[in-house]
């Protein structure tokens, strides 16, 4: 990543501007991008079309689903395992996203605490 050049910090500084990277997640970079993925997607799938509220809540839960199943990083280094960590396995703790939450599969390696609170929200249901 490409440093900023003094003198442009010296003038912002003297301007009384702040700079902010533009993949900081202080500065709401990452956020931003999410934002933008979302806007590029609805506009994508809905073009210029007029929805109603129930079409677009569709929509929406459409490309919730896209932005939770988009791989994060490998899960094993291993070439011929292809399965990789997305913020849907973060959320069920599963590693496969068409694995109800509920359904525990060994090779996952989750610890014994969630299965008990699943178990828990499961009687109280």
């Amino acid at each position: 990543m490409e440093s900023i050049p003094d003198s442009l910090v010296a003038t912002s500084e003297r301007r009384g501007v702040a700079l902010q990277s533009p993949l900081s997640p202080s500065s709401g970079g990452v956020w931003e991008i999410l934002v933008k993925l979302v806007k590029k997607m609805l506009h994508s799938l809905a073009g210029k079309r007029a929805l109603d509220d129930e079409a677009i809540h569709s929509l929406l839960v459409e490309v919730e689903n896209i932005l939770n199943n988009r791989p994060l990083t490998p899960v094993s280094d291993h070439p011929l395992d292809f399965s990789v960590l997305t913020p849907a396995s973060l959320l069920t703790g599963t590693l496969d996203s068409c694995v109800p939450a509920d359904v525990f599969i060994e090779a996952d390696g989750f610890r014994r605490l969630w299965r008990s609170v699943q178990l828990l929200l499961e009687k109280m249901g």
